[in-house]
């Protein structure tokens, strides 16, 4: 079989690139109406299966994760509301009272946190906090972090906050 004329119907140069393009113009067709190809799906590099499943497994896998990449993305991390609570407990105000006040550590606090240990992207914070601009919620991660460098009672509360939301994660999984 002659492959070149055929591969050379999706384009590119001859070689390597080209055959990408080929195989990926052919799973393309081949996927068309499934939803997503289950590789899409693998959880850390390790697992595969549905979202019960992984939170089952993640309670059974050993090692270290300081060594093994794909342990770490296993863990567990907080939801933007566990962190919004622990902002909450620490100024003894509810979320929206301080939500939308600019320039307040709590709000930015809780977006340090979702950003942080949530792993949270930027669109998905400012979303959280009542609609703000992503370059917002951004510029008010980096507002938070100038000011714990000159304010020591921030940075204590910012400390507790981490250290509240990390034993809960640890105390939900461990890896």
């Amino acid at each position: 079989m002659t492959c070149g004329p055929v591969r050379g119907l999706v384009g590119g140069r001859p070689g390597k690139k080209q055959r990408e393009a080929y195989r990926e113009h052919v799973e393309s067709a081949v996927r068309q109406g499934l939803r997503e190809s289950p590789w899409e799906r693998l959880t850390a590099q390790v697992l595969l299966g549905g979202a019960e499943f992984v939170q089952a497994m993640r309670g059974l896998v050993r090692g270290e994760g300081r060594e093994q990449t794909s342990l770490r993305q296993l863990r567990s991390r907080p939801s933007f509301t566990e962190a919004v609570a622990v902002v909450e407990g620490l100024k003894k105000e509810p979320w929206e009272k301080f939500r939308d006040r600019y320039g307040d550590w709590g709000r930015d606090m809780a977006l340090y946190l979702g950003r942080r240990l949530c792993g949270l992207p930027l669109k998905e914070l400012a979303a959280a906090a009542g609609g703000l601009d992503y370059s917002s919620a951004g510029t008010a991660i980096k507002r938070l972090e100038r000011r714990l460098a000159t304010e020591p009672k921030l940075a204590r509360l910012l400390a507790a906050a981490q250290a509240a939301l990390k034993n809960d994660t640890m105390s939900n999984t461990e890896i």
